[in-house]
């Protein structure tokens, strides 16, 4: 948990390619009813694209639940437009976009319903790229629920479909999926296999650079969390070439990509107490980060720069800072304030102290109590899948032993049938004999007949 990357949200939105436009909150509402003009009086490609615009305009605002209604309804004439027209391709991006705004919303449910359907289609249609990462959303939301078991299922799923059709992209988008969702369960050795793998196979094709950097980026964090700092100063050079290819690629610079490298970097000095090489890779994240997430893991860092050069007033600053940004759970805010407590002690001010260590010692209690909670919420949904499974085991023994008896009360049947068929032939030849034999008798009694003359 410690070591677990801050990236997960960010990047699993990042890997579709189906982007948002940017658009003015003031005139947003005058593009909207624009776009609805165009479409009422334009036919063909012109009014899906129009379609296409006006969801895109809609799915920046799906977090007022009225907007989304609206979205749906668009999303709705846009697939029935699609479909009148044939234009599967169209119809693809509905979908893509309808999982898009689902997840974006936190109803997984909604993804775990519709996204097969969605992927028989994309199967069907061969539209394999908007396959794969339709198939990543649906890993995501179960990932997100906490059921790894279907997340693992369907990973697994995926690589194999890959596999048959030899496609090396899908087949390393697969195994991204299988190490997202060992890196939520903590199980780093499995995750960094899979990366490794994944990073392997994304060198041989071209099109998911993307991908291949953000691999790198949740690679350097599992060997981060089994402290084989080693190994990510290994990974620096290629990652730095995968990071080039991208931007050769996407033709612009790719400052996330480098932001995510230089965290790595600026975490693995860190922890190694190298604090001024920490200190060369904050300077240069600085003017690169965009979320609150990213601002706590340089508050954090800043602090911890500080209090190694003794300068504690500034370092207390920057964890203070880093409280405010950092993510809303207990075990975040106890790393925070277990570097603000050494500080204070640092500082002298003990009774500060000990007040942060009674509260980091409470959160922990109630994390325990939280941990301990968890688990038997998963021995549960463990005991009612395997009673599940025990019960259809069952019903399907009760099933042949049904069918087994069905079979030998045929047989009987069909044998008792056949026996009185021989019996009744039998007898009937029998009659036949005797009333044979009952003529030929009749004929003998007969006196013969003679002539007079």
């Amino acid at each position: 948990m410690k070591y677990k990357t801050y990236l997960v949200t960010v990047l699993w939105g990042a890997l579709l390619s189906l982007t948002l436009p940017g658009a003015a909150q003031n005139n947003l509402q005058h593009q909207k009813d624009s776009l609805r003009q165009v479409i009422e009086h334009s036919e063909g490609i012109d009014k899906l694209r129009s379609y296409n615009r006006l969801y895109y305009l809609y799915m920046s605002e799906i977090a007022d639940d009225r907007k989304m209604d609206t979205l749906l309804t668009v999303f709705d004439q846009a697939e029935a437009e699609a479909i009148r027209q044939g234009n599967t391709k169209m119809q693809g991006m509905v979908y893509g976009n309808l999982i898009i705004s689902h997840i974006n919303r936190n109803e997984y449910e909604q993804i775990i319903q519709k996204a097969p359907a969605y992927l028989d289609f994309y199967i069907k249609h061969e539209q394999w790229r908007l396959y794969y990462q339709i198939h990543m959303q649906l890993i995501t939301a179960y990932n997100l629920k906490g059921d790894y078991t279907h997340a693992a299922e369907e990973a697994q799923l995926m690589f194999d479909r890959a596999k048959e059709r030899k496609d090396k992209a899908g087949m390393a988008t697969a195994l991204y999926a299988t190490a997202i969702t060992y890196n939520v369960q903590d199980r780093w050795k499995e995750e960094e296999d899979c990366f490794r793998e994944c990073i392997r196979l994304l060198w041989e094709v071209s099109g998911y650079d993307n991908i291949l950097t953000q691999a790198y980026a949740f690679l350097c964090s599992s060997l981060r969390a089994q402290a084989q700092y080693d190994e990510i100063l290994k990974l620096v050079p290629e990652y730095r070439k995968a990071i080039a290819r991208f931007e050769k690629a996407a033709g612009r610079e790719q400052p996330e990509a480098w932001g995510n490298l230089y965290v790595a970097l600026m975490n693995t000095y860190i922890d190694t107490k190298d604090y001024d090489k920490a200190g060369e890779y904050l300077a240069k994240l600085d003017g690169i980060v965009n979320n609150n997430i990213s601002k706590y893991e340089l508050a954090r860092a800043r602090a911890l720069i500080f209090q190694s050069r003794g300068n504690y007033s500034k370092a207390l600053a920057a964890i203070d800072s880093a409280a405010v940004e950092v993510p809303e759970s207990d075990f975040d805010l106890n790393a925070t304030r277990k570097i603000k407590m050494e500080i204070l002690a640092r500082m002298g001010r003990i009774d500060d102290a000990f007040q942060l260590f009674d509260e980091i010692i409470a959160t922990n209690d109630s994390l325990k109590n939280v941990e301990v909670n968890a688990r038997f919420d998963e021995l549960r949904t463990r005991y009612e899948v395997e009673k599940h499974i025990a019960e259809k085991e069952r019903n399907f023994h009760y099933f042949l032993f049904a069918l087994g008896i069905c079979l030998v009360l045929t047989l009987l049947l069909a044998g008792v049938f056949y026996y009185n068929r021989v019996i009744a032939i039998k007898n009937r030849k029998l009659y036949e004999r005797i009333k044979e034999q009952d003529r030929l008798a009749d004929e003998l009694a007969e006196p013969p007949i003679r002539s007079f003359r």
